[in-house]
């Protein structure tokens, strides 16, 4: 009877611990961020939207994979348009290899209101390989190898976890540039932009200190 109650109480001591484990793990996994919220993830570790990848997925299947989602005219052949709200514009463009999609545009206006922040991109994403300040625009631009993110700094003295992005462009990855061939810095602009690597949440001017060293 004494070892019956033993093997009770540690089944029930058992069956505690997996409850316990289950609950934990509800509590903390991840609930979406709002770059996952808008369709923005991985596919196969290449950076997608809603399952179309630039590059690699044909225009025909992206019209199908977003159906009805779909703003655009039915046989549009220069773009595929979703609006997410009125102000929220996401926007597919035919890559220049043909048959495929290219370029994928995310934007919101106003600016300042848009729900995207830096804080939940770089929690996607990871962190940028570069960072480029148009310190006379009031933007800044977060650069990833197929990725291009632009924030509003208007008002603002620094970057924040919650400062607002208000364009994301998933870049064409059959398109080189002859001119700009580092997809990390900003080659073209000349006067007017600051190249720095990421330095966290900080202020704009220890990003522009550190593009002059």
């Amino acid at each position: 009877m004494k070892h019956f109650a033993a093997w009770v109480i540690a089944l029930s001591g058992l069956f505690g611990v997996a409850i316990a484990a289950i609950l934990f793990s509800a509590r903390t996994s991840p609930a979406p961020n709002d770059v996952q919220a808008l369709g923005f993830g991985q596919c196969a570790g290449l950076t997608c939207f809603w399952g179309v990848t630039p590059g690699i997925t044909a225009w025909e299947a992206a019209r199908t994979i977003l159906g009805n989602r779909l703003s655009a005219e039915p046989d549009d052949q220069k773009m595929l348009a979703v609006f997410v709200e009125r102000s929220n514009a996401i926007v597919l463009y035919p890559s220049i290899e043909r048959g495929k999609v290219g370029r994928i545009i995310y934007s919101y206006f106003p600016y300042a209101r848009s729900p995207l922040t830096t804080g939940a991109l770089i929690e996607q994403y990871g962190l940028p390989c570069g960072v480029s300040i148009y310190y006379e625009q009031g933007i800044v631009t977060l650069r990833y190898p197929a990725l291009l993110a632009n924030i509003s700094t208007r008002g603002q003295s620094r970057l924040t976890f919650e400062s607002p992005i208000y364009q994301v462009q998933l870049s064409d990855p059959a398109f080189h540039s002859k001119a700009q061939p580092d997809p990390c810095l900003d080659n073209i602009t000349g006067s007017g932009v600051a190249n720095t690597r990421w330095m966290g949440f900080t202020s704009i001017r220890n990003y522009i200190s550190a593009s002059r060293r």
